[in-house]
């Protein structure tokens, strides 16, 4: 399990909250959306089987043992013209 920590200014923190009720609810649900989304991409592209019958721990399996290109790696290679 990872942990990440964000650090907004006085005046980021207070526009955020003009905005949305809590800051670290918002972070969150945003994180974990976007981590669901990409598990779903992931297990479409790599599981052995129909992805909408995988329980949540075969699809974290699946991700697990996917040989996955990183974001980072990606991007590398991109801008290296491979």
């Amino acid at each position: 399990m990872k942990t990440y920590t964000v650090t907004l200014s006085n005046a980021e923190d207070k526009a955020m909250l003009a905005e949305i009720i809590s800051v670290q609810s918002w972070l969150e649900e945003f994180v974990h959306d976007r981590a669901r989304k990409a598990i779903a991409r992931i297990t479409q592209e790599h599981a052995a089987q129909n992805p909408k019958h995988l329980t949540s721990r075969e699809r974290e399996n699946a991700v697990m043992q996917a040989n996955i290109e990183s974001a980072a790696d990606r991007e590398i290679r991109v801008r290296a013209g491979k």
